[in-house]
């Protein structure tokens, strides 16, 4: 993950001690860089094509069930 994430991304990882160590968890926090790029993550054509299939598909059903709504 730190690899991964390590541009925009701090990985902090914790050991939480519970004795045994089958009752141990591991606690992993994420910190967003003052650097961060969205960018890298989202792809906005594929974003806004999602949208508008969603705006489309709730016109659409308000559409045929207006009377619904007054």
């Amino acid at each position: 993950m730190s690899r991964l994430l390590e541009d925009d991304v701090e990985v902090k990882v914790f050991v939480e001690d519970g004795g045994q160590r089958s009752s141990q968890y591991l606690t992993v926090e994420l910190v967003k860089k003052e650097t961060y790029d969205y960018l890298n993550y989202i792809n906005l054509i594929e974003e806004n094509v999602q949208l508008g299939k969603c705006m489309n598909s709730m016109m659409a059903y308000m559409a045929e069930n207006c009377y619904k709504y007054f």
